[in-house]
């Protein structure tokens, strides 16, 4: 079976840092983590996409920012809902 890809939205917050983080330490096992942010956000990420994660640049709320992702299999933690809903 193929290593799972990872597209982390909201890898800057509160809650999304640590899930970056972490997703980091174990990143061989996984074919791709890739974060999506807004272009001015980026810079943000410059260690980790030192470390091999992909920068996806674009919205949660555009569609077309998620082109290239798979649907299947699909396990979503939006770290700023979660937030919202737990703080």
């Amino acid at each position: 079976m193929d290593s799972p890809s990872v597209l982390i939205i909201g890898a800057s917050g509160f809650i999304g840092g640590p899930v970056l983080k972490e997703l980091m330490q174990q990143r061989t096992s996984f074919s791709r983590v890739a974060i999506l942010a807004e272009a001015s956000k980026v810079h943000k990420f410059s260690d980790a996409q030192a470390n091999g994660a992909e920068i996806v640049i674009g919205s949660f709320t555009d569609p077309s920012s998620f082109k290239g992702t798979s649907p299947t299999n699909l396990i979503t933690l939006h770290p700023q809902l979660l937030a919202y809903t737990v703080g």
